[in-house]
This record gives structure tokens, sequence and C-alpha cells, in this order.
């Protein structure tokens, strides 16, 4: 998967915005809008408090060309 896309990119990154429950990073391959390659990563905060902060500072924020979308996963 493309090097943003790694555990430790997403532990920077969202790591500095609220505490991730431990272990809870998951991280998917897809194919992406015409055929080009996509990732996707579910990531679960301590608190939906830390999860709408991220939300908040870093959604379609651009990094290398690429924008974050993020958004709340429904619990099942």
């Amino acid at each position: 998967h493309h090097a943003l896309m790694s555990e430790k990119f997403l532990r920077d990154i969202f790591g500095k915005i609220g505490c991730i429950a431990e272990g809870k990073i998951i991280i998917r391959e897809m194919k992406g809008d015409e055929g080009m390659p996509a990732s996707y990563a579910i990531i679960n905060f301590k608190t939906r408090k830390m999860a709408e902060r991220a939300i908040e500072e870093c959604n379609y924020k651009m990094i290398d060309d690429y924008a974050l979308r993020i958004s709340l996963a429904d619990h099942e």
C-alpha cells in the first residue's frame, strides 16, 4: 500500500489528536475510481470526542497530494 497508509504514519498523525486504542488500526487495500489503488484504515479512538476531533482537524487534509477523508463508523 501507499507509504501514507502505514500504521506508523496513522499513529503519527492521529496520535497527536487523541489517544488511539492500543492495537486498533486496521488497513485494507481496495480498487478506487477507474481501477486506481486505494486504501482505507479503521482507527479506534478511546473516546468518541477524540474521534470527532480527528474529523474536525484532518478531514480532507491534503498530505502528499492525497486528501484524507474521515468519518465515524457505525458500531454493530
